[in-house]
């Protein structure tokens, strides 16, 4: 089994990019698949087909402090079930469609960053900007190091 990370997001529009911002802020990662840049979670099935752990990176919106970092594990349900976005598909979707399929990874963990700009041509806002370090943390957190995963 092999372990991948995955930033989704669109850098062009404010701080959806946070995904693709953490990921190029990520140390090397022997043994680990890194894919830097997923617009629509529709490509994670792919992505993510028979990964031991698969660690995705991505902006949420909520009842959250802009640039806090939350950590999903589907204990109490995937970020995006209240909408897509621009997304063909949310990550709750995209879960419910691998698990349909038989392509899901073994373990999965989101690691979501609660943005507050979302419009295109910006950049990531200050908070957001400022959370990338704590969000790379979190995703290292994880394990991805190890071997084997799982």
């Amino acid at each position: 089994m092999t372990a991948v990370v995955a930033g989704l997001g669109n850098a062009l529009c404010g701080d959806d990019g946070i995904g693709p911002a953490v990921v190029a802020a990520l140390p090397a990662l022997p043994g680990v698949r890194v894919v830097p840049r997923i617009a629509d979670p529709l490509t994670l099935i792919d992505t993510w087909a028979e990964a031991g752990l698969a660690v995705l990176v991505d902006a949420v919106r909520g009842p959250l402090r802009p640039g806090e970092v939350v950590r999903f594990t589907g204990e109490d349900g995937w970020p995006g079930r209240a909408g897509r976005g621009g997304h063909t598909l949310d990550i709750a979707a995209a879960v419910d469609l691998g698990q349909a399929l038989g392509r899901s990874p073994r373990r999965l963990v989101v690691i979501g960053v609660a943005g507050v700009d979302f419009e295109p041509g910006q950049g990531l806002s200050a908070p957001v900007a400022a959370a990338v370090p704590a969000a790379v943390r979190a995703v290292l957190a994880e394990g991805l190091w190890s071997s084997p995963v799982g």
